[in-house]
């Protein structure tokens, strides 16, 4: 189903050998590029290309997206604050800061 490639280490690591859904050759081709974190060891791209757009974010696009959740998610607190509403409400609007973040 998949194909295997061998993805060699970032800051010294060992090498190690993925599965990969795609054709080796297409992988490594957009997968060579090292950027600001180190070379890509991910053997699936979820998203879009690694490092496509700058050297220091590898999903720059995913990465947009996620920053409008973290800002709405602060916001969302500032609002429940200055309203006065519930804890109930912040730890919600919390929780979709926390998932901006780490997404």
């Amino acid at each position: 189903m998949g194909y295997t490639v061998r993805l060699r280490g970032v800051n010294g690591h060992a090498e190690h050998e993925a599965v990969i859904f795609e054709p080796t050759e297409s992988y490594l081709e957009h997968n060579a590029v090292e950027g600001f974190w180190g070379s890509v060891g991910s053997s699936i791209d979820w998203c879009e290309r690694n490092y496509a757009v700058s050297y220091y974010v590898a999903e720059y696009y995913n990465t947009v997206s996620n920053l409008v959740l973290l800002l709405m998610g602060l916001w969302g607190v500032r609002k429940c604050f200055e309203q006065k509403l519930e804890p109930r409400f912040v730890v919600v609007y919390i929780g979709v800061a926390v998932i901006g973040l780490g997404s």
